[in-house]
C-alpha cells in the first residue's frame, strides 16, 4: 500500500536528487557533521529540526493510530452484535411460530423472516462507502431478485430521500407484525419482549454503525498529521545527505516507509468498510446469515411414523 503511494516515490526521488547534486555534481562535496565557515552548502542540523519534528510526527501519528484501532474494533463489535442478534432473532421466530401454533403461523414465520433479512441486507448496503459506489442499487436488486422485498416496498426505499435509512422500512413492518400477533393473541407480552431484545439489538447496531459513518476523523486533524509527517519525511530527506553518503538511501527508506505505512494503516482503520485489506466484509457475513437463517426457517421437527414405537 505504501509503495503505491505517491507520496513515498516524490520523497524518494527527492532525496536521491539531492544526493545525486550534492556528491557527484556540486563540486565533489564530501560528508559533514558540522557547519563549516567556507561552505556555501545550506546545513540543517538533523537533531534539531527533523529530531524535534520527528518527535512531534510519531507521538501524533500513534496517537491516530490507537484512536483509529478503537474506532474500527467499536465498528467490528457493533457487526458482530447485528450479527448474533439476528441468528437469535431468527431461532426464536422458529420456535414462536411453528407451524402447529395455530392456523398461518407458518405464513408469519415466512413473512418476519423475509423482513429481517431484507432489513440486514439495507442496513448495511446503505453504508456510505457502499452507496457511494452504487452498490446499494445492485443491493435492491438482488433482494428483489431474491424475492426479499416486494414491489411496493421496493418503490417506497426508491421513493425516499437521500438521507433516509431504508432499513428502517423493514423495522417498521416487522414491528408492525409482532404487535399484529400480540392483539391476535398468538404470542404473549412477555415473549414479545424476549423478541424485542433480539429484534432492538440489531437495530442499535446498524445505527451506531452509521452514527460512526456520520462522523468521520476531523478534516483539520486529517490535514495537519499529514503536513506534519510529509514535511517531517522532506526535511529528513535533505539533512540525511550531509552525514551518510549514498548509504543513507536505506535509512531514509525505512523511515519513509514506516512513517507513510503508519499514517495508511491509520487512515483504513479509521473506515472499516471498503476495499481495504483491513476492511469488515459484511457483506459476505450477510450473506453467510442468510444462509443460516433460511435453514432455521426451513426446520422441521421429525415426526415419528404411525404404528412405530420409539426406541428408548
Amino acid at each position: 500500500m505504501v509503495l503505491q503511494s505517491l507520496s513515498f516515490w516524490l520523497i524518494m526521488a527527492i532525496h536521491i536528487f539531492i544526493l545525486v547534486f550534492y556528491y557527484k555534481v556540486g563540486h565533489g562535496h564530501t560528508r559533514t557533521d558540522a557547519t563549516t565557515s567556507d561552505s556555501a552548502w545550506p546545513f540543517l542540523r538533523s537533531g534539531t529540526y527533523s529530531g524535534f519534528l520527528g518527535i512531534m510526527t510519531s507521538f501524533c501519528l500513534v496517537f491516530q493510530t490507537t484512536q483509529s484501532y478503537t474506532r474500527f474494533f467499536e465498528q467490528y463489535n457493533a457487526c458482530c452484535r447485528v450479527i448474533s442478534n439476528s441468528y437469535a432473532f431468527a431461532t426464536a421466530l422458529r420456535s414462536l411460530f411453528d407451524g402447529n401454533r395455530f392456523e398461518g403461523a407458518l405464513e408469519v414465520l415466512q413473512e418476519l423472516h423475509r423482513q429481517s433479512m431484507a432489513m440486514l441486507y439495507l442496513g448495511f448496503g446503505w453504508l456510505p462507502h457502499y452507496k457511494t459506489n452504487n452498490i446499494h442499487m445492485w443491493i435492491l436488486e438482488r433482494l428483489e431478485s431474491l424475492e426479499l422485498v416486494t414491489a411496493a416496498e421496493q418503490e417506497r426505499i426508491l421513493g425516499l430521500s437521500g438521507d433516509a435509512l431504508p432499513f428502517f422500512e423493514m423495522y417498521y413492518a416487522i414491528t408492525h407484525t409482532l404487535y399484529r400477533e400480540l392483539e391476535l393473541g398468538h404470542i404473549s407480552e412477555r415473549t414479545l419482549d424476549r423478541v424485542n431484545t433480539y429484534f432492538e439489538a440489531v437495530t442499535v447496531g446498524l445505527v451506531s454503525l452509521y452514527e460512526y459513518s456520520n462522523m468521520p476523523v476531523p478534516f483539520a486533524v486529517y490535514t495537519l498529521l499529514n503536513v506534519m509527517a510529509l514535511g517531517y519525511l522532506v526535511v529528513l530527506a535533505y539533512t540525511q545527505i550531509l552525514p551518510s553518503y549514498f548509504y543513507s538511501i536505506i535509512p531514509v527508506f525505512l523511515t519513509v516507509v514506516c512513517t507513510l505505512g503508519l499514517r495508511e494503516v491509520s487512515n483504513a482503520l479509521a473506515d472499516p468498510f471498503g476495499c481495504d485489506d483491513t476492511d469488515i466484509p459484511v457483506l459476505d457475513y450477510v450473506a453467510a446469515v442468510h444462509k443460516t437463517c433460511d435453514e432455521i426457517a426451513a426446520w422441521t421437527v421429525a415426526q415419528p411414523k404411525a404404528g412405530v414405537k420409539e426406541e428408548v
